[in-house]
């Protein structure tokens, strides 16, 4: 049975940040990469498609996104932060699960199944 969901590349983070003395501020970012590794070609870099993977068939979809955020203030208090996807089209509906990946340099635009 095919499970399979296509996610837009129109993600974004919403961060309220609070700046100072009652004032807040919405930051939104886009991913600066949004790839997806397959175990069908686990040797190539999806880091050009215009689309993203998530799920299973015949093999295993996983996508992976990096948020850029060195342009909010270290000194900015962030008191929420929201990730909305958005999915394009769904073949079977399941649930996903979500993880943070903390090492800066794994998640690049060339990264594979392998690497």
């Amino acid at each position: 049975m095919k499970k399979i969901s296509l996610l837009t590349v129109s993600l974004t983070m919403t961060i309220l940040a609070f700046i100072s003395a009652g004032h807040c501020a919405t930051v939104i970012l886009y991913p600066s990469v949004d790839t997806y590794v397959t175990n069908g070609a686990p040797n190539d870099s999806m880091g050009t498609r215009m689309s993203l993977y998530v799920g299973r068939d015949d093999f295993v979809y996983r996508s992976f996104l990096k948020f850029d955020l060195s342009n909010i203030p270290n000194d900015v208090m962030r008191t929420t932060a929201d990730l909305k996807l958005y999915s394009s089209m769904v073949i079977s509906a399941q649930d996903y699960n979500l993880s943070y990946v903390f090492e800066d340099g794994k998640i690049t635009n060339t990264m594979t199944w392998n690497s």
